[in-house]
């Protein structure tokens, strides 16, 4: 069964065929043999000219009536499939073995890197100026970081992850946190309609003590929310400063364009009032020169007619800029020749 030729054994040493370096029962067995005891199941590899076989090897020592060893009768029964089987189990073992290893290492590498990426990200979570909540489809808490419910006045238990902000919702809604909601539902009906559409909803929630935060709300892929809160209760007061400063100066600049069309109006009527009685002087004035003067006079007289002509034209310019101030000149478009 060894598939090595008998003749190759007869006559021969134990062991003669049996290869050391594939025997590792060897001291046992040589220790057995040479104490003439007898031996069981020992394994040996015979190596054979194509192929060698696993043998185990029992044995029992033989004595003649006078107690002298005469040799060993025993067999030997052919284990080369069991041998092989079981270095091949032995290998796959092995390499298994050293897969689940390499796996292991490669795991633990893995998850050393997303401890390191979660710290950082809890990190950065936690150093941002803003607050942040991550909501699911069902409007549960996913992640928060500590801001979100600092910037809330409402209890940190509240805003525990896998908790719904529905309560949250509520709350604020009830103090009237929200300008554009009265009722929860309200509420939710305008943020789901603009979610589902894919647009970022920002709007302001104004809290017991004042403060204002500005809500952005986005949409996630699958469905849900990502919130960033941010504080600008300085940038909101500093608006409402300006608006009210814009306010003022729109009011003081109506009161001066009205002041200045009430002067607008006066100089325009004592303007009037003042030509009446200038047209009344140089006409007298020309009448006058008409009659029997002396040169003294004369010249007198028409220094009168020139100083009277003269205001009467400052007169109408004023007149003509208090209408345009005023809104009472119009206008006209008409040619005329530049050279005459």
């Amino acid at each position: 069964s060894t598939g090595i030729d008998r003749t190759q054994f007869i006559g021969q040493p134990m062991g003669c065929r049996i290869d050391p370096e594939e025997f590792p029962q060897h001291e046992e067995f040589q220790r057995a043999v040479a104490a003439h005891e007898p031996f069981k199941d020992i394994i040996v590899y015979i190596p054979g000219e194509a192929k060698g076989a696993w043998v185990t090897l029992s044995g029992k020592p033989v004595f003649d009536e006078n107690g002298v060893f005469l040799g060993y009768r025993g067999a030997g029964r052919n284990v080369t499939l069991r041998i092989e089987a079981e270095t091949a189990a032995r290998e796959a073992r092995k390499a298994l073995e050293e897969a689940n290893s390499r796996l292991e290492a490669t795991v633990e590498e893995r998850t050393r890197a997303l401890r390191e990426r979660t710290t950082l990200l809890d990190e950065v979570f936690e150093t941002m100026a803003e607050g942040l909540l991550v909501i699911d489809a069902d409007l549960r808490i996913v992640a928060r970081n500590s801001k979100a419910w600092k910037f809330s006045e409402l209890p940190e238990e509240s805003w525990q992850v896998g908790a719904n902000i529905l309560p949250i919702v509520d709350a604020y809604v009830r103090r009237g946190a929200y300008d554009q909601a009265t009722t929860v539902e309200e509420f939710l009906t305008q943020r789901k309609a603009a979610l589902a559409a894919g647009k970022p909803i920002v709007s302001l929630r104004r809290l017991d003590s004042g403060a204002v935060i500005q809500e952005d709300i986005r949409p996630r892929t699958g469905g849900g929310a990502v919130v960033t809160f941010t504080d600008i209760t300085d940038l909101k007061m500093r608006q409402d400063q300006l608006e009210a400063l814009s306010a003022e100066l729109g009011a003081a600049k109506d009161e001066a364009i009205a002041a200045n069309r009430a002067k607008s109006d006066f100089l325009a009527n004592m303007s009037h009032e003042i030509r009446t009685p200038m047209n009344g002087v140089v006409g007298m004035a020309s009448l006058l020169l008409e009659t029997n003067l002396s040169t003294k006079q004369h010249e007198m007289a028409q220094v009168i007619v020139s100083s009277g002509e003269n205001l009467l034209k400052i007169i109408n310019d004023i007149l003509d800029f208090s209408r345009l101030e005023a809104g009472k000149l119009k206008i006209v478009s008409e040619p005329f020749d530049l050279r005459a």
